[in-house]
């Protein structure tokens, strides 16, 4: 599959690191994240549909650790929509015991491709126990 846009082939594997940040709107909090994705990119549909994993510590209070299984959706050049059921473990605000919930992210990324590496600004709701909007920029490598 050597399908090109502005000099990037669609590489079928991807592994991305995020930093940025996370704002809990239910804590009135902000703190640093960091993360790893992976994605695998499907043949099928035009190379339109990836599926991966994720996983991200966020530093507010005493730390929260979310995991997922995403699928993205590359709709038109240089979109990249994400849909994800994730785990969420933190510290619970009244018990101060550790918990783990369901939740849901989707958000949305820029992709800017430099051959086999791509800078893409994103932004993603996370809806569950709280609702928390996530931000900033993954640094890929596709291979």
């Amino acid at each position: 599959d050597n399908e090109h846009h502005d000099n990037h082939k669609i590489h079928h594997n991807h592994l991305a690191l995020f930093t940025g940040a996370t704002t809990n709107f239910d804590h009135e909090t902000t703190g640093f994240s960091v993360g790893l994705d992976y994605e695998y990119r499907l043949n099928a549909w035009h190379n339109l549909l990836g599926i991966g994993l994720l996983g991200e510590y966020v530093t507010s209070g005493s730390g929260e650790v979310l995991a997922g299984i995403p699928i993205f959706i590359h709709t038109v050049e240089k979109l990249k929509f994400t849909i994800a059921p994730v785990l969420v473990s933190a510290e619970d605000h009244h018990s101060h015991e550790n918990e783990t919930n369901f939740g849901i992210r989707i958000g949305v990324a820029s992709d800017f491709h430099l051959y086999k590496i791509s800078i893409s600004p994103a932004i993603n709701l996370d809806l569950g126990k709280t609702t928390a909007l996530v931000y900033g920029v993954s640094v890929g490598f596709g291979f």
